[in-house]
């Protein structure tokens, strides 16, 4: 678009993330300038972080309008989201490594258990969750966090040698085993971060990507680092930090545009005062949106997932296998495999791939298992 805008008397500028800081100034000063969300806001950071206002790159100049690519990711799903600049504490990164050995001597309970419900409830159900206690820590999945049974609290009193657990060890001390703890128990490996090259990266759970240079905060991805054996980086402290919801509202003007806004047309009125416009397609749809499949267990919902995938495969119906996860995506993948089934996987270990992989999904008799990675801007070929 630049080509027309440039026609019309405009200047465009693109800011990319290998774009020199020093540069950005006069990218930023165009009448249109095109930049990745996440290094807009950084951006907005550095500059509220100088020393001399001559300095900044982009806050210089009034807020008029934003245009947001895929708007319901950015303001619904990612809303909360903080961007966070941080500089390297002084801390130790021993006791990451010690606290990751002693929580493996620790086993879940099998009953669950809402972490964060209020005091009354505590106190009503404390008596049952003693009966119930056959595991040292109660895992809460919705709000991934996890507390120490009574039975759990003895156990590490044992092998800490120590009287009073919350007393005798100090508040720090209790945050780092909290952290191991929920790295252990409640951060799995290919689901919520993957290791590469001795680094782990965070997966993003609306893309299915990668996100390199972003971190767990307050210990966390140190005690992840801790658990999956590799080098731990220290812990960082907080300089500046602003989520997308507080930074976009910034804006006069705020619009955006997406595939998927309908659904969520009562959160944009509400948080943004934003009305959803629907643009009819420029054809009828002709796909069919089937209702859900409900199976009695996962075993009898993958021999159907397979046979239906071996039918269609033999029809030369090119085939998208959607999975939640890296783990599930690796599963299905293995499935094909015993089934001598040629097919792609896609997920955040092939992200690179990823655009080649997508085109090529809408050839005969392909097969092609994803995780909810969007693979936007790549057109899907189609074979007759």
């Amino acid at each position: 678009m630049s080509y027309v805008y440039r026609f019309l008397g405009m200047t465009v500028g693109c800011v990319t993330k290998r774009a020199p800081l020093q540069g950005r100034r006069e990218l930023y000063g165009c009448d249109i300038t095109y930049v990745e969300n996440s290094e807009l806001g950084f951006d907005f950071l550095r500059d509220n972080l100088v020393k001399n206002m001559g300095e900044r790159s982009m806050s210089w100049r009034p807020m008029h309008y934003a245009i947001v690519d895929e708007i319901d990711s950015i303001l619904i799903d990612e809303a909360r989201t903080p961007l966070i600049i941080s500089e390297a504490s002084e801390e130790a990164t021993e006791k990451y490594a010690y606290y990751a050995q002693i929580v493996r001597m620790l086993s879940p309970c099998s009953v669950k258990k809402h972490v964060s419900k209020g005091l009354l409830n505590e106190l009503l159900n404390e008596k049952e969750e003693e009966k119930d206690e056959d595991g040292d820590y109660y895992i809460d999945e919705k709000t991934k966090t996890v507390a120490l049974s009574g039975r759990g609290i003895q156990k590490l009193e044992e092998i800490l040698k120590v009287e009073n657990l919350y007393r005798d060890i100090g508040y720090e001390e209790i945050h780092h085993m909290e952290n191991a703890l929920k790295a252990q128990a409640v951060y799995q490996l290919d689901t919520e971060y993957i290791v590469v090259n001795g680094e782990v990266l965070i997966v993003d759970e609306h893309t299915g990507r990668t996100m390199p240079g972003r971190r767990f905060s307050e210990g966390l991805h140190q005690a992840i680092e801790a658990k999956e054996g590799v080098h731990i980086q220290r812990e960082s402290k907080t300089l500046a930090t602003i989520t997308y919801q507080n930074f976009f509202k910034q804006y006069k003007k705020l619009g955006g545009m997406t595939g998927t806004a309908t659904t969520e047309g009562e959160e944009f009125e509400k948080i943004y005062d934003l009305s959803v416009l629907e643009i009819p397609t420029n054809k009828p749809t002709i796909r069919v949106d089937r209702h859900d499949k409900v199976y009695f267990n996962q075993a009898a919902k993958w021999r159907f997932v397979k046979e239906y995938i071996k039918f269609a495969h033999s029809m030369g119906q090119p085939i998208l296998i959607g999975t939640s996860s890296i783990e599930t995506s690796e599963s299905v993948s293995r499935i094909l495999e015993k089934e001598n089934i040629v097919h792609y996987v896609l997920n955040a270990k092939f992200h690179e791939q990823e655009a080649h992989i997508v085109a090529q999904a809408g050839k005969l008799s392909s097969v092609v298992v994803a995780t909810n990675m969007a693979g936007r801007g790549t057109d899907i070929k189609l074979e007759k």
